[in-house]
């Protein structure tokens, strides 16, 4: 807005200058008076639209440009924010499948059960506590059995 305000103000000086250089020209210099003829005044707004008309319209050339310029300047942040929009939606969408497969295996692995004879009573175990038995199972099956030797081997050939 300040930047469209300096090329109005350009332009109203543009014009006054024009204006004056007439009137100082004209009237002082070759001491020429107010005419009433129609036809000179015909030919003083011929002077001043042939001096003014590039001038505004470089000036509209200019502002025209500057007009596009901001446009393209918006639109590269337009693009900006869509890509960061999509890339938070992406990521808003991958933590919500997350929470939900969490969920989901929480209550998958509250609802596992292992059973095991103690003294000859059933016991049921849940959760973490199934997984503790499951381990102390396995440890104790690895205590037991430590790597016999394979029936259908043959023993090593000394050379």
């Amino acid at each position: 807005m300040m930047m469209i305000n300096k090329y109005i103000l350009a332009a109203v000086m543009i014009a006054s200058a024009v204006c004056c250089s007439y009137v100082l020209n004209f009237y002082f210099k070759l001491g020429y008076v107010v005419s009433s003829d129609p036809g000179v005044w015909g030919q003083l707004g011929d002077y001043i639209g042939g001096l003014l008309n590039p001038v505004f319209s470089f000036m509209s050339f200019v502002l025209i440009i500057k007009s596009l310029t901001l446009q393209n300047d918006a639109n590269v942040e337009l693009r900006n924010e869509i890509k960061n929009t999509r890339k938070t939606e992406k990521l808003r969408s991958f933590e919500t499948q997350l929470f939900h497969m969490i969920g989901s295996q929480r209550s998958s692995f509250e609802s596992f059960k292992v059973d095991e004879i103690k003294d000859g009573v059933v016991v049921t175990s849940c959760g973490v506590e199934a997984v503790i038995v499951i381990e102390k199972e396995l440890e104790r099956l690895r205590s037991i059995v430590s790597d016999p030797p394979c029936p259908h081997s043959k023993p090593p050939v000394e050379a």
